[in-house]
């Protein structure tokens, strides 16, 4: 996946599985004609309509200039005193702001897993992990 974002014709870019899990816990990514339009784990309808609605890997690709917004955006979030907002929200101020500024990898497919309870640590040993022990790799991309 990291060799996506490396090789990645976006100087700014999000990684999609289009293989949603249901419920509220993970980061959507909209898509409205190839680019993202809503990002967070309850998409605001009214940001809509959304032509792909798929999961945010949660690794992304941001050129210099979208990372100082970032860490700005992040400093304003501090500084109005949102800290009990989760960090996407900074990340989705900007995907907002100028959805022509960013792209999208698509990783649907690829073995990967988010690790936030027990369950899913043992789901990673028993599902994700020998995906990618047989996985050929990326052919040296690093």
């Amino acid at each position: 996946m990291l060799a996506r974002l490396q090789r990645s014709e976006h100087a700014n870019a999000f990684l999609l599985d289009r293989e949603l899990e249901p419920g509220d816990e993970p980061v959507k990514l909209c898509l409205r004609g190839g680019r993202p339009v809503e990002f967070r784990k309850r998409p605001d309808p009214a940001a809509g309509p959304f032509e792909v609605v798929g999961e945010s890997v949660g690794f992304f690709r941001f050129d210099p200039d979208v990372a100082a917004r970032l860490a700005a955006a992040v400093e304003d979030h501090v500084e109005s005193d949102r800290l009990d907002e989760p960090h996407e929200e900074a990340i989705r101020d900007l995907v907002r702001a100028d959805p022509e500024a960013f792209g999208v990898e698509d990783v649907t497919g690829l073995p990967w897993i988010e690790i936030d309870f027990p369950a899913d640590l043992e789901r990673a040993r028993r599902e994700v992990l020998p995906r990618l022990a047989d996985s050929p790799g990326d052919g040296g991309a690093w």
